[in-house]
C-alpha cells in the first residue's frame, strides 16, 4: 500500500521504553482500494503467506539477538580487564570469570542454533520448530547475557554513560514481538507432535 493511497493513515507514533529508533504506530486503512499490482501472491492466500515470513523473521530476530549478547559480552570482557578493585582486575575473581564463561557459553548456543536455522531458509527448507526454538532460545538468553554485563559493571552499568541500559531497555520486547515466547512453546510442540500425527485441539 502506497503512503499516499486515498484511505490510508499513520496513527500516533508510540513512546516506547526501548527501540526509540524504530517507529511504532497503529495503519489505518478505510476504505483502501489496493491495485492489482501491488498484491502479493495470490488472492487469499495473505495469510498463509503471512505465517511463512515468520520462519525468516524470527530467524532474523535470534541474529538480532546474537549480535546484541556479543557486544554486551566484550563490553564486559574489556571492563573486566580495566576495572580495579583491591589492587588488581575484577577479571581475576572467581565471580567474574563465572559471569564471563557462563554468558559465553549462552552466545555460543546461540550462535549454533541461529547459523543452523538461517541455513535451513536460505535453502528454502521447512523451518518452523527451528525458528521458534531460535526465538524462543535466543531473545531468552540475551536478556540474561545483558543482564549480566550489567551486573559486572555494578553501577556504571545502570549509568546512561554506557550503552548497556538501553541495549537492556531494547532487549525486552524481543520476548514480545515476533510472537510471544510462550507463543514460541506452543508452535513448537504443535509442529512436533504433528509430525507424529497428532493435532492439538485448542477448545
Amino acid at each position: 500500500m502506497e503512503k499516499d493511497a486515498p484511505g490510508f493513515k499513520v496513527g500516533k507514533v508510540e513512546e516506547k521504553m526501548g527501540l526509540k529508533a524504530s517507529h511504532t504506530a497503529s495503519l489505518f486503512f478505510e476504505a483502501c482500494r489496493v491495485p492489482a499490482a501491488n498484491v502479493i501472491g495470490p488472492l487469499g492466500t495473505g495469510f498463509a503467506l503471512a505465517m511463512k515470513t515468520l520462519d525468516i523473521g524470527r530467524c532474523g530476530l535470534g541474529g538480532s539477538s546474537l549480535g546484541a549478547a556479543k557486544e554486551a559480552f566484550e563490553l564486559s570482557r574489556n571492563y573486566a580487564i580495566e576495572r580495579q578493585q583491591f589492587g588488581r582486575p575484577i577479571a581475576d575473581f572467581q565471580a567474574i570469570q563465572f559471569k564471563l564463561a557462563e554468558m559465553l557459553v549462552k552466545i555460543y548456543t546461540m550462535e549454533q542454533i541461529v547459523y543452523d536455522c538461517a541455513r535451513r531458509v536460505d535453502q528454502g527448507r521447512p523451518a518452523t520448530i527451528e525458528s521458534s526454538i531460535v526465538k524462543l532460545y535466543s531473545t531468552d538468553m540475551a536478556s540474561q547475557v545483558i543482564d549480566e554485563a550489567i551486573q559486572i559493571h555494578g553501577g556504571m552499568g545502570f549509568s546512561r554513560e554506557l550503552p548497556l541500559e538501553r541495549m537492556y531497555r531494547d532487549a525486552r520486547v524481543t520476548r514480545i514481538f515476533e510472537g510471544t515466547n510462550e507463543i514460541q512453546k506452543h508452535v513448537i510442540a504443535s509442529e512436533l507432535l504433528k509430525q507424529v500425527g497428532h493435532k492439538i485441539k485448542l477448545y
